[in-house]
């Protein structure tokens, strides 16, 4: 499984039906299990946070690889 973060943004939603398109097996991570509900079919759906680590240990567990995508807002968190 390839898991995708920010699955619910313009490029991660992208993506992800990119790479359903071509017959992968994807996953979702949210952090918001409302969040849940609007992901695509195909989608195997996780919640976590990576601020805590423990909270995606059964996507990571779950999955060969990951793109880690992000918004510009929760990089500037980063460095305030």
């Amino acid at each position: 499984m390839i898991l995708v973060t920010g699955i619910t943004g313009r490029i991660g939603s992208s993506l992800a039906k990119y790479l359903l398109e071509r017959g992968q097996e994807v996953g979702g991570l949210v952090r918001d299990p409302k969040q849940l509900e609007s992901l695509p079919d195909g989608i195997t759906g996780f919640v976590g946070d990576f601020e805590d680590p423990d909270s995606t240990e059964e996507a990571m567990k779950a999955s060969e690889s990951l793109y880690l995508l992000c918004g510009i807002d929760a990089v500037e968190e980063l460095y305030d």
